[in-house]
């Protein structure tokens, strides 16, 4: 028995400790993880029975650098806390810990519980100071091989990537032969869909307006499977923002070769272990252009870093992304006295304000402005300045479509395409196997099932999506889009165009907008700086806090059009129409428009009362005017109406009537002779199986013509018999709107107007 060995030491368990670094070792290094488990007979040798020795191995595959993530460590340190353990055997030092503090954790510990330290060197007793300092000499050299064996390692490697030949995973859409050369993957999609990604944020300008037209599109993009190859090394997910975003911003896909682009971190109070973190392209380590295959240039990469960096954050100079805000100029817009850009801030409407220096400084503010105004002038120039440039933009706008039209239908068909091979696959593997083993065929079975109805489902996607957005332009499609481009305002105040498409629009000509709202009282000075360099200076007038107290001049202005051949409801009609709205923002109604012409001396030939005058200026008369112009009375008048002789038109509450009497009517109600398909009231009634309330009631429908005719000293009601009552009503209807709309008071007595 050794000398150090005590009863004591027997009487407790033995350990032996068991790790290898990386599980390639543990495959690989089999005579080490030999040499290991033989510390047990070793442990036997030294007196411990071969029930008191534990072997911990669940550290296998794990580095040495740190305990965390150590479970076999971690008990070892507590067995040995708990007095339990008698000796500890390992084959070197450099299996316990490759890190000072831990290792002399265990150091501290076990000279406290008397533990004994074993190796293949000898057995050490940590509370004896000459076997303590050799096993602290011990740890230090294992930490420190540690860092020789690393910096021999990244030595080597970072010397092969400088010269670009270290190999390192490829991003989608690249792959490596053998022979070690870098390819575009042989699959046709796989390239379609990442130029595609690419082609689209050129023509967005942000990853998640990208993010977006995937969605839109129902498309997919691809994803690779670390380890696989062939076919299977790819599989397709739906888009998120982090795989269109490490698309962009990989510098593999513009033929670059570089490493360094990450760093490691060190652990702090955030961090608990270290992390990597993305670097500044003028502090990577290796930069290397044009050695792989390039889906696009070095330069456009560059300016679509550049374009990410000004979306990212709302501190970092340029415009940024393009947003639905109503503001136009957001982005745009900078402080003329100090040069920063100047917020948008959404109240009830949205203002440019220079906030910046009295948020960070708290300097007093700069100016600030509504937006409106100044959107409106800036728009008025842009529009001015793209006259002579339409017809060109309408044929570049027709390339476009075409290109994307074509480009989308090669997606869809490449996935189509995808989705049949996987079918015929699983039709493959279904036909391999015997019939009688159902256990198998049942699932192949089921998985062929599944991939037909993948292919169902995108063939019936794709069948709809080449009636809709995939149908080629006709002639007539190439016509409107030629019109609407070169009648450029009419599209820019199109429903259908959104704030972000007019954005756009305005940044392909427009670099910067400075604003000074100081220098002249009342007046903001707009100075428009183009992309050509150029620089146009417009004076926009400052709005005042009681504009929105008048009424806008176009409105006035519409109203005097409209007020002599149209009536106050109509003409509430054509303001709602054309979205005007009161200055309360509220919408037109007859009696708001009567009060405003009324209070602005606008004079109306349509009047709501009739005041000494009997012709409106729509054509219309008043009830005197039509009893005077037919022969009869006010209150025979009043009858014909409720009965929908005549077309009334009346507005709500105690207001008169006013008729339209058309040559047409008067010969209906003025007539001399008997005219073909018209019997008297009472005999159509026999004729035509109704009562004559029915009939009046046909009559105040608009579903039955009716006349009035004088026989001898009287005058009969006479209606139409004949099967042709849908001219009538057709007839009714270019006359106006029935007077069945008109309260009636129902009645049967023909009598009543003989």
């Amino acid at each position: 028995m050794h000398s150090k060995i005590t009863p004591d030491h027997l009487a407790r368990q033995a350990i032996v400790y068991v790790r290898q670094s990386t599980l390639k070792q543990v495959l690989e290094n089999t005579e080490s993880t030999e040499r290991q488990y033989a510390l047990v007979d070793k442990a036997i040798v030294l007196g411990w029975p071969r029930a008191q020795v534990i072997v911990i191995d669940e550290d296998q595959g794990h580095s040495a650098v740190t305990a965390v993530g150590r479970s076999g460590f971690q008990q070892l340190v507590s067995a040995i806390g708990l007095g339990q353990i008698g000796i500890v055997l390992a084959l070197e030092i450099s299996r316990f810990a490759r890190s000072q503090s831990d290792w002399y954790h265990v150091l501290e510990l076990a000279a406290i519980f008397h533990t004994l330290i074993a190796d293949e060197d000898g057995v050490y007793d940590p509370q004896d100071h000459n076997d303590r300092l050799l096993l602290g000499l011990k740890g230090t050299i294992s930490e420190a091989e540690l860092w020789s064996i690393r910096a021999r390692l990244q030595g080597g490697k970072w010397n092969k990537a400088r010269k670009g030949e270290l190999a390192w995973s490829l991003p989608i859409g690249l792959v490596r032969e053998p022979d070690g050369r870098v390819r575009f993957d042989p699959d046709q999609q796989v390239q379609t869909t990442i130029r595609t990604i690419l082609t689209q944020f050129r023509t967005l300008g942000s990853a998640s307006a990208v993010l977006r037209y995937f969605r839109q599109q129902d498309l997919r993009v691809p994803r690779s499977v670390l380890g696989a190859d062939g076919p299977a090394h790819v599989i397709w997910k739906t888009p998120t923002y982090e795989a269109i975003y490490l698309i962009l911003t990989n510098p593999t896909y513009a033929g670059a070769y570089a490493y360094g682009r990450r760093k490691s971190v060190p652990a702090d109070q955030t961090h608990t272990v270290p992390a990597r973190r993305r670097t500044p392209q003028e502090e990577w380590t290796v930069l290397i252009p044009e050695v792989f295959p390039a889906y696009l240039s070095w330069t456009e990469y560059l300016e679509n870093q550049t374009r990410l960096a000004t979306n990212r954050s709302r501190f970092m100079p340029g415009p940024g992304a393009v947003r639905q805000g109503e503001a136009l100029l957001t982005g745009l817009v900078v402080c003329a006295r100090c040069g920063r850009h100047l917020a948008t801030i959404y109240n009830t409407d949205p203002w440019y304000t220079c906030l910046r220096a009295k948020r960070r400084y708290g300097e007093p503010q700069c100016q600030s402005c509504k937006a409106a105004p100044i959107d409106r002038a800036v728009t008025e120039l842009f529009l001015q300045a793209t006259q002579p440039a339409q017809v060109e933009a309408a044929l570049q706008a027709l390339d476009q479509l075409e290109q994307e039209r074509q480009h989308l239908d090669q997606l869809w068909q490449q996935r189509v395409e995808r989705a049949r091979y996987e079918a015929e696959r699983a039709q493959r593997q279904f036909d391999r196997v015997e019939p009688e083993h159902r256990l198998v065929a049942r699932e192949l079975e089921n998985r062929w099932n599944v991939a037909l109805a993948e292919v169902q489902r995108l063939e019936r996607s794709y069948a709809q999506a080449q009636q809709e957005q995939l149908a080629p332009l006709t002639e007539n499609d190439r016509l409107l889009i030629r019109r609407s481009l070169t009648e450029l305002p009419q599209l820019w105040y199109a429903e259908t165009t959104t704030m972000a498409d007019r954005k756009r629009l305005i940044r392909c000509l427009i670099r910067e907008v400075a604003l000074d709202g100081i220098s002249e009282p009342g007046t903001i000075i707009v100075h428009v700086c183009w992309h050509t360099g150029a620089t146009t200076t417009v004076r926009v007038r400052r709005p005042r806090s009681t504009d929105g107290l008048t009424t806008d001049a176009a409105i006035l202005e519409q109203m005097r059009a409209l007020a002599p051949t149209h009536s106050d409801d109509q003409i509430a009609e054509v303001l709602n129409a054309q979205h005007f709205t009161t200055r309360w923002g509220k919408p037109w109604t007859y009696q708001r428009v009567h009060n405003l012409r009324v209070r602005n001396h606008i004079p109306s030939a349509c009047p709501i009362v009739p005041r000494g005058q009997d012709t409106r200026g729509d054509g219309l008369i008043s009830v005197s005017a039509a009893a005077h112009l037919l022969g009869v009375s006010r209150a025979t008048i009043d009858g014909w109406v409720r009965h929908g002789i005549l077309f009334a038109q009346q507005m709500p509450g105690k207001n008169p009537y006013w008729l339209r009497v058309s040559p047409d009517d008067m010969a209906r109600l003025t007539a001399q002779s008997p005219e073909p398909g018209f019997e008297r009231l009472r005999a159509a009634t026999k004729t035509l199986g109704r009562t004559e309330a029915q009939l009046w009631e046909e009559v105040r429908a608009g579903r039955r013509a009716i006349r009035r005719m004088r026989r001898e000293q009287h005058w009969e009601w006479q209606v139409d018999v004949s099967a042709a009552e849908n001219q009538y009503v057709l007839q009714n209807q270019q006359r106006g709107t029935p007077a069945s709309a008109i309260t009636l008071y129902p009645t049967t007595l023909e009598e009543q107007y003989e």
